[in-house]
């Protein structure tokens, strides 16, 4: 992401001053400040100025925040927008929402006053993202190649089951191995896996290598789990559970202490053939777990319809729910609605103890995040395992 010409629109010229010497600060070269909304839309659209980033207020006389931004998606502005009001966190929220609604791209909305490393977050992430957009174009060919070479590893993210004081679950995550050694991202190659129809032998692969690894300390105790993450595309095939059943039985590990992880926001898209292909997985023993829970549209009824065995929390209702009254309550409530209709519950993202003493005390079945352990190889997971785990004392 460039940031060779910004444009700031806010009627307070306090704010502009602060906020122009931000973005210099982080890079900016050219800022561009505006009182006027209808200035900055005149420079933006009457120019040949190629703008790289915007930041507007949202109360603002004669145009507002949100004027202004429908301005922008009429007219077609590309670039990335970002949000800095005073305004109740709901109103933010609901712009992000019209904002995100009428094609703008946005970075994310901030409160007032304007924090450096809050505004910095947002910028590097955006570059972050760009540089993975940029590099998820491999072929076929390439993904072939990652799986026959074996690079493609599996890493291994330990779960602490909050009422034993224990870690006795696991998810297994991926990373790639460049051909320099390093372990990199695995978005672009399960971006370029599902573009060619990949995932299935994906799926498969890293299931194999992960339940090799893990067969012995699954078959320790049956109190013992591993999630898997599957793609929605691949539950459309309906001999995925006689193919994953085979693969599981040819290794010899426990199919019944195997959960298979979900995304809730593809669950809208399910029609009959998915839905079968779930009610035959747990019918051949394997959990099934919604995750991301609380970022898609599941209702109570969708939630009965599928046969779930746990529901995970996603992070954006774990960490620093102990400042956000609304985060604490989602929270609770998916807490509470898992122990009602009988799943276990994970809540990931877990950072700092704040956020661990609000799962606990909402009464969460286990948790997973950095604070924790991180994702780790098989190497190192043995080796995590077989070391003594002084850290539980302070987590219990």
């Amino acid at each position: 992401m460039k940031l060779d010409r910004v444009l700031i629109v806010d009627d307070d010229p306090l704010f502009l001053g602060v906020a122009d010497a931000l973005m210099r600060s982080l890079g900016g070269k050219q800022v561009d400040c505006h009182q006027s909304p209808k200035d900055a839309l005149s420079q933006v659209f009457n120019t040949q100025d190629d703008i790289d980033l915007i930041i507007c207020d949202l109360n603002m006389p004669d145009i507002d925040g949100i004027a202004f931004i429908r301005a922008l998606s009429e007219r077609g502005f590309p670039g990335p927008v970002i949000i800095v009001s005073a305004e109740a966190d709901a109103v933010i929220k609901s712009v992000e929402a019209i904002t995100d609604m009428l094609g703008v791209q946005l970075l994310g909305g901030l409160k007032k006053p304007l924090r450096q490393g809050a505004l910095m977050d947002l910028i590097n992430g955006a570059k972050a993202k760009a540089l993975s957009e940029r590099d998820t174009h491999l072929g076929k060919a390439e993904v072939r190649a990652a799986l026959t070479e074996g690079r493609v590893i599996p890493v291994y993210q330990p779960q602490l089951n909050l009422a034993r004081t224990r870690f006795d679950a696991v998810e297994v995550l991926c990373r790639v191995r460049e051909r320099d050694g390093r372990l990199g991202s695995p978005a672009p190659l399960l971006n370029a896996s599902e573009r060619h129809g990949f995932m299935i032998p994906l799926t498969l692969y890293l299931m194999r290598r992960a339940l090799t690894d893990l067969k012995a300390w699954l078959s320790e105790s049956a109190a013992h789990k591993c999630s898997i993450n599957i793609s929605a595309l691949a539950l459309e095939d309906r001999s995925l559970p006689r193919t994953l059943s085979e693969s599981v039985a040819r290794i010899g590990a426990p199919i019944r202490q195997i959960t298979l992880e979900v995304t809730e926001d593809h669950l809208l898209n399910f029609g009959p053939d998915t839905l079968e292909v779930l009610a035959r997985l747990r019918m051949a023993g394997f959990g099934l777990s919604i995750d991301d829970f609380g970022t898609g549209a599941t209702s109570l009824e969708q939630l009965k319809r599928f046969p779930f065995t746990e529901l995970k929390i996603d992070r954006t209702y774990v960490q620093g729910n102990h400042a956000d009254p609304f985060a604490r309550e989602v929270l609770q409530t998916s807490a509470r609605l898992a122990a009602i209709v009988g799943l276990s519950s994970v809540a990931e993202g877990v950072e700092t103890p704040g956020d661990l003493a609000q799962i606990a005390a909402a009464g969460v079945t286990r948790a997973q995040g950095f604070m924790l352990a991180r994702p780790m190889p098989a190497e190192e997971f043995a080796r995590w395992r077989a070391a003594p785990l002084p850290k539980l004392n302070q987590v219990a």
